[in-house]
């Protein structure tokens, strides 16, 4: 299925958007055990005819902020919709104050590494992002641990 751009709506998620991103999150395999509806005023969503097409969120720590859940809809990978949802974390991000992101992947390091972010020590970890359940226990010790610096995402320096 082609995503038709005519009809994409990009929001800020709300408490009532809950149970369609937890079926998207779990659809992608992504972990919901931690989300909660009140966390949600840190996520985007993207909406196309179809319903819920992605979602991306933060979760943020004084001046740093996890990137989690960033996902889109089987058929609709490798269109640009994951690009956009990133672009949209990055711009509330800065709007947030926050100067630097963290994520952690098990499947798409290349994507994330495409756009600007690094593979780095866990150990570099601030203890924000160390206590956060994503980090101490959701995803994998294999997962990889990636960053990136905003001033760097915001200036373009992403591929």
């Amino acid at each position: 299925m082609l995503l038709n751009t005519e009809n994409l709506v990009v929001q800020q998620a709300t408490a009532g958007d809950f149970d369609d991103l937890c079926r998207l999150l779990n659809a992608s395999d992504l972990p919901t055990t931690d989300l909660q509806p009140e966390m949600l005023n840190h996520f985007v969503l993207v909406r196309d005819t179809a319903g819920l097409a992605g979602a991306a969120g933060l979760e943020p720590y004084g001046d740093a902020a996890l990137v989690r859940s960033l996902c889109t809809r089987q058929g609709l990978r490798g269109q640009g919709l994951g690009r956009q949802l990133l672009t949209a974390l990055v711009e509330q991000a800065s709007r947030l104050k926050i100067r630097k992101l963290y994520l952690l992947t098990q499947t798409a390091g290349d994507f994330f590494a495409k756009h600007g972010f690094a593979p780095t020590d866990r150990a570099t970890a601030p203890a924000g992002i160390r206590a956060s359940q994503q980090f101490s226990g959701l995803c994998p010790a294999s997962a990889l641990f990636m960053a990136a610096d905003l001033r760097s995402l915001l200036a373009g320096e992403a591929k």
